[in-house]
């Protein structure tokens, strides 16, 4: 994977709750002709991934508080048991409680992917 400047991906794994995985990189389009570093991480069956945009840490409430990154890993650690569209249903929710009437500051990007067997089948939802 290449992180071009997004925001890095949350790796779900079973048992095992929240993997920090690593990367950095320049925005696309920043620099003409640039090299981007690759990446690897190996998944396994059951494993989830939750791709977002920096829309979904930087969520600000009528408090002027971020959701930010910790309450998006206890939340996320937390709904290891439901299926991968409904945490992204609830996770939209959750945000949107948390900002409330707040004007909104970004967009709000998720994607979320789950590894169903150990043949490349995933299933995604956003």
């Amino acid at each position: 994977y290449i992180s071009a400047g997004h925001e890095l991906p949350l790796l779900i794994r079973p048992g095992e709750g929240i993997v920090e995985i690593n990367g950095n990189g320049r925005f696309i389009g920043m620099i003409e002709n640039l090299e981007l570093k690759e990446f690897e991480v190996t998944i396994k069956t059951g494993d989830r991934m939750l791709i977002f945009s920096d829309g979904v840490p930087d969520a600000t409430n009528m408090d002027g508080v971020q959701y930010g990154y910790d309450r998006l890993k206890r939340f996320l650690n937390r709904q290891q048991g439901v299926a991968i569209q409904q945490m992204i249903d609830l996770l939209a929710a959750d945000i949107a409680a948390w900002t409330g009437n707040a004007p909104p500051f970004d967009d709000l990007t998720l994607l979320g992917v789950e590894v169903l067997d150990g043949h490349g089948e995933v299933s995604t939802s956003y």
